[in-house]
């Protein structure tokens, strides 16, 4: 989206003039040549170029469930805390790790919007295998509970196809 505008005043006796405004460069992401995977030996997160056949670590230690935002910048996945699952959001290449669900009950199974806004993941919302489709912002992290049937039915491998 590139925008112009005219900015009001006297340049070396050009008046006015219009200044293009180019949009900021595409952020860094994950190349689409590159596999995300939970390394079996120590549960750590990794990426495998497939062209390179290189290996690099993105996050270290008891990952589950690794997903990819749709542009490719964010991975969300589920960290084990104290028998808990809890959903961790990191860049594309492992760094702002910064917790999206708060760990006090056992969060799974993350899944991106389609516009990668929210990040929808199942919860055991009493501990007791009460599984419930749950979302939360990727920015404010302000969560809605989509489902609410109380068979205990886990909502494992959840794609979200629209918004």
């Amino acid at each position: 989206d590139v925008a112009s505008r005219t900015v009001r005043g006297t340049t070396n006796g050009f008046s006015p003039f219009a200044i293009l405004q180019l949009p900021p460069p595409p952020a860094p992401s994950l190349s689409t040549d590159e596999l995300l995977f939970v390394r079996a030996s120590d549960n750590a997160l990794a990426a495998f170029h497939v062209n390179t056949r290189v290996t690099r670590l993105i996050v270290a230690g008891a990952v589950e469930t690794p997903a990819l935002s749709p542009d490719r910048r964010t991975i969300a996945y589920v960290r084990r805390v104290a028998n808990r699952g809890q959903v961790m959001l990191a860049d594309f290449d492992g760094q702002n790790i910064r917790p999206l669900t708060n760990g006090q009950l056992n969060d799974g199974s993350p899944s991106f919007s389609a516009d990668g806004l929210r990040v929808f993941f199942s919860r055991d919302l009493t501990g007791g295998g009460n599984w419930k489709v749950m979302s939360a912002a990727v920015i404010v992290g302000a969560e809605t509970q989509h489902t609410f049937a109380t068979n205990g039915t886990f909502p494992n491998d959840f794609t979200p196809v629209a918004d």
